[in-house]
């Protein structure tokens, strides 16, 4: 008896809820003060309510169908924020477009529970996310100038058009959205290959990819930065201008790239500009990631005195390790001499010697890693 009644329980909550949501409700969150304003498509002659949230009184609209947008409109007397909702008032009532957009003070959206949109504009505002995953009829989705680190579009497979430009997405995939026609996703933090996969996925759509700047890295000096996955991309090879300050840094003397890896020599504020003609853009906007660097900070040269100092770097054959003996001698005492290692990237040991000085010319161009009397050095072998 007590399990059916959880049962009838359990059940009437599940009717209830999907009652509830037949209704379609969109909840949003904004600053008051002025008259505010949204647009919205609902089905022609059903009644819809909007709850402004300062305890006025609820207003009652009547859809006029896809081709006329309702313009509900309300003054509040202050800046507070203001829970919004905005509920059809029978099952036949559907919403199939909403603009919130150029409002600049909306900080939250909900629209979980409007299927049937599909058109969500909510550029210009203050969202720092967006769950579109319910809403699998959208065409048009434009959410840019915003604050969003990241989008889920994998359940929106008719999606035609998106604008996601100016934000902060670090990732973006389109996989599943065959159908887009138009990408605008300039100025967020997109790495290069996923520009590439986005623009060899989306062939036949007009794209804005941009430039793309990437958050700052603090690094140490003679340390590797490994950018080889910009490398090739699409059979092409990439093309990378590193700068320092506004001007060029200066090859082998400011910075080292062999191989896709990077070592910065000299401390300073740099850029490294990654480009490939691989990846199709608007001939106005085209691709371009600006990966920036602090190089030398006091927070990452703590270990320097634990470096080894090294000549001359880049080799082409022979390196030496300069003071060897005085290392051996502070960090041993009368030991004998410590071995000298030297690893590839990939941690493999691929030489070993007891000498100071030793030739690297039968090694392959690249970049590694020297270690001896408990210090390390980055080598780059041309």
């Amino acid at each position: 008896m007590k399990s059916l009644y959880k049962f009838l329980i359990s059940s009437f909550f599940c009717l209830l809820s999907f009652h509830l949501a037949a209704n379609d409700v969109v909840t949003f969150t904004w600053s008051g003060f002025t008259g505010r304003q949204f647009k919205i498509h609902a089905t022609t002659g059903e009644q819809f309510t909007v709850d402004w949230g300062d305890g006025s009184e609820i207003t009652t609209f009547t859809g006029l169908g896809p081709s006329t947008l309702v313009n509900p409109i309300h003054w509040y007397p202050d800046e507070q924020a203001y829970n919004v909702i905005v509920s059809g008032s029978s099952q036949n009532c559907r919403f199939t477009s909403l603009y919130v957009n150029f409002l600049n003070n909306v900080s939250l959206l909900n629209v979980a529970n409007a299927p049937s949109l599909e058109v969500l504009y909510c550029s210009d505002n203050q969202l720092t996310s967006l769950d579109v995953s319910n809403n699998t009829a959208l065409k048009i989705l434009a959410f840019d100038n915003n604050l969003l680190t990241s989008v889920n579009l994998s359940h929106n497979p008719a999606l035609e058009s998106l604008y996601c430009a100016a934000n902060k997405l670090s990732s973006l995939n389109l996989s599943t959205n065959l159908l887009l026609v138009y990408i605008n996703c300039q100025n967020n933090a997109l790495s290069l290959p996923n520009l590439y996969t986005i623009s060899d996925q989306h062939s036949g759509a007009e794209k804005i990819l941009g430039t793309q700047t990437l958050p700052v890295t603090a690094v140490a000096l003679n340390v590797p930065i490994d950018l080889s996955a910009n490398l090739v991309l699409g059979g092409v090879s990439t093309t990378f201008v590193v700068k320092k300050g506004s001007a060029l840094a200066v090859e082998n003397v400011d910075y080292t790239l062999l191989n896709g890896f990077l070592i910065f020599k000299t401390s300073g504020s740099y850029s490294v500009e990654m480009s490939n003609t691989a990846i199709v853009s608007r001939p106005d906007r085209p691709a371009l990631v600006i990966a920036p660097y602090n190089a030398g900070s006091v927070a990452t040269q703590k270990n320097e005195s634990a470096k080894l100092s090294v000549y001359p770097n880049p080799t082409t054959g022979l390196l030496t390790i300069d003071g060897f003996d005085l290392l051996v001698k502070n960090d041993t005492g009368s030991k004998p001499s410590p071995l000298i290692r030297l690893f590839d990237l990939s941690g493999k040991k691929v030489f070993e010697t007891k000498e100071p000085s030793f030739d690297m010319s039968s090694l392959p161009a690249g970049i590694y890693i020297l270690k001896a009397v408990n210090r390390t050095a980055t080598i780059v072998k041309q």
